[in-house]
């Protein structure tokens, strides 16, 4: 049940860290896509933070340490916000 559970979140990681770099990179695209007005600060602020969502879920299938990755996905997270 743990690899069903660890290919889940894998996949989930991958397809949300993936949307969030879409919102983050381009978000007129983005926001022309799911159908949402085209506020480009904040459809950046969605992708940083769904970037940092995925990376975290990524990082969970490889990292024992709880804590580390909390703090690893919500470095993540903040620094695209930052960036962004």
């Amino acid at each position: 049940m743990r690899h069903v559970v660890r290919a889940i979140s894998a996949l989930l990681g991958l397809i949300t860290a993936v949307l969030g770099a879409w919102a983050l990179v381009s978000p007129q695209s983005f926001s022309e896509f799911v159908n949402f007005p085209p506020h480009r600060h904040f459809v950046h602020d969605v992708g940083a933070f769904q970037f940092g969502i995925g990376v975290t879920l990524l990082l969970a299938t490889i990292w024992a340490d709880v804590l580390m990755v909390a703090v690893a996905g919500y470095a993540v997270g903040g620094i695209a916000h930052t960036v962004s």
